[in-house]
C-alpha cells in the first residue's frame, strides 16, 4: 500500500513539474554583433531582465553572428543556418527575439529555413533597427518591433549652444551598412542646418579617420557607429580605442549618438538607448503572450532615445549645458551634494553620537539608583 502511494505521489510530481516546464516561453535570440560589444549587451540584458520583471517564465536560447568582426556573406548565413539546425533541432522556440539590422534580414530571409513550430508561424520580435524600409517589408502577422533612429537634430542644436560660431561638423562612423543608413537619415536634415557643412567620414580603418579630422580648435564631431574599425596592423578596435585614437588630437569635441559609446573622452549627446530598446522590445514579447495575437501589437517607429552626458568631459571640453537641457538629462559623474557625498561617514558619527547618549543615560540611571536620587530630580 505505502510502495503504490509512493508511486502515485512520484507520478504527480512529475506531472505538476513537466506541466510547469511546459508553462515555459522559449524565446530564441539571435544578434547582430558580439555579446561583448556594448551596444549588443546592453539589448540583450535588458531584454531579459524587463522579461523576468514579469510573472511569466522563459527558457532563452542565444546566438551571436558577429558581423562586426565576419564578414556577412551567404556562405557564411548558409553554414550558419546549418548549425543552428544542429544545435537547435529540438529547441521548438515559442517566439524569436533579433538585435540590429543583420540579424532581422538573416531571420527574414531564411525565416522558413529556421525552426518550426507545430501549432502557427513563429512571431518574431526585434530591436535597434536602422532601416525603416523594413516596416513596409516585414508581415505584420509575424514581425514586431523597435526601430532606431540616431536623431541629428538635437545633437547639431546642441553644437549651436555649445559654441554659436561653429559651422563645421564632423559625421565619423565605419564602413558598415548600419553607418550607410545613419548618414543617409542625416543628410536627409541638412537642409533644416543651412548654415552649417556636414563632413562624412565612414571609413573602417582608424588611421584614414584620423588623417580627416581637421586640428583646429573646437572641431566638433558626432560619432553614428564606431563597432567596425581596425588599426594599422587589421585588428579590431574596441569602440573606446577608437574614440582615444581620436582623442589624440585635443581639439576635438565628441558627441555620441549612442549610449554605448559613452566612454572617457566623449561629452555625450542625444543618443540611442540599447537599455531602451531592449526593455521595449520585451514589453511588446510580453503583450504578445498576453493576447496570443500580433494582431493589436504595431512596432514602435519612435525611436526612445534620451539626453546623456558625462560631467568630467563637459568640464574638459569647457562646455555648458542648458539649464533645460541639464534638467532632463542623465548625467554621469555628476558631483553629489556633502550628504550624498559623506554619507558613511556622517553614519558612522550618528551611530557613534547615538552610543554615548545611550551609555551616558544608562550610567546616570546606575548612580542615581546607587543614591537613592529619585530619577526625576536628576
Amino acid at each position: 500500500m505505502k510502495l503504490n502511494l509512493l508511486k502515485i505521489f512520484f507520478l504527480v510530481v512529475c506531472f505538476t513539474y513537466s506541466l510547469y516546464a511546459s508553462q515555459k516561453a522559449k524565446v530564441f535570440a539571435l544578434h547582430s554583433y558580439s555579446q561583448e560589444y556594448e551596444w549588443t549587451k546592453n539589448q540583450h540584458s535588458s531584454f531579459v531582465s524587463t522579461l523576468k520583471k514579469s510573472d511569466k517564465e522563459f527558457e532563452i536560447y542565444s546566438e551571436y553572428l558577429d558581423t562586426k568582426r565576419v564578414d556577412f556573406t551567404l556562405d557564411y548565413q548558409n553554414k550558419f543556418i546549418e548549425y543552428l539546425k544542429i544545435k537547435y533541432a529540438d529547441a521548438n522556440p515559442d517566439l524569436i527575439y533579433v538585435s540590429d539590422d543583420n540579424a532581422l534580414n538573416f531571420v527574414y530571409e531564411h525565416y522558413d529555413k529556421l525552426f518550426k513550430n507545430d501549432k502557427n508561424k513563429i512571431p518574431v520580435f526585434f530591436s535597434g533597427i536602422n532601416d525603416f524600409d523594413m516596416h513596409e517589408k516585414l508581415p505584420s502577422d509575424i514581425y514586431a518591433g523597435v526601430y532606431e533612429l540616431k536623431e541629428i537634430k538635437p545633437n547639431i542644436e546642441l553644437i549651436k549652444q555649445f559654441s554659436p560660431q561653429t559651422r563645421d561638423v564632423y559625421i565619423v562612423g565605419d564602413n558598415s551598412n548600419t553607418y550607410e543608413f545613419i548618414k543617409k537619415e542625416i543628410q536627409t536634415q541638412e537642409t533644416v542646418f543651412a548654415n552649417f557643412k556636414f563632413h562624412y567620414i565612414g571609413e573602417g580603418e582608424i588611421v584614414k579617420i584620423q588623417s580627416q579630422l581637421p586640428n583646429k580648435p573646437k572641431t566638433f564631431v558626432i560619432l553614428t557607429t564606431i563597432g567596425n574599425i581596425k588599426d594599422e596592423k587589421n585588428n579590431m578596435l574596441l569602440p573606446e580605442e577608437s574614440i582615444q585614437r581620436m582623442k589624440q588630437n585635443k581639439n576635438l569635441i565628441i558627441l555620441s549618438m549612442e549610449d554605448a559609446y559613452m566612454c572617457k573622452g566623449v561629452v555625450g549627446g542625444y543618443v540611442t538607448s540599447g537599455i531602451k530598446q531592449g526593455e521595449e522590445a520585451a514589453n511588446l514579447v510580453l503583450k504578445y503572450l498576453d493576447e496570443k495575437t500580433l494582431k493589436n501589437i504595431t512596432s514602435l517607429l519612435k525611436s526612445p532615445n534620451l539626453y546623456i552626458f558625462d560631467s568630467k568631459e563637459l568640464i574638459d571640453a569647457r562646455v555648458i549645458l542648458s539649464e533645460y537641457i541639464a534638467r532632463n538629462s542623465t548625467i554621469i559623474g555628476k558631483d553629489k551634494d556633502f550628504i550624498e557625498k559623506n554619507q558613511s561617514i556622517l553614519l558612522n558619527i550618528f551611530a557613534v553620537i547615538t552610543a554615548i547618549l545611550f551609555f551616558t543615560t544608562v550610567t546616570l540611571y546606575v548612580m542615581a539608583k546607587k543614591r537613592d536620587f529619585p530619577l526625576q530630580e536628576l
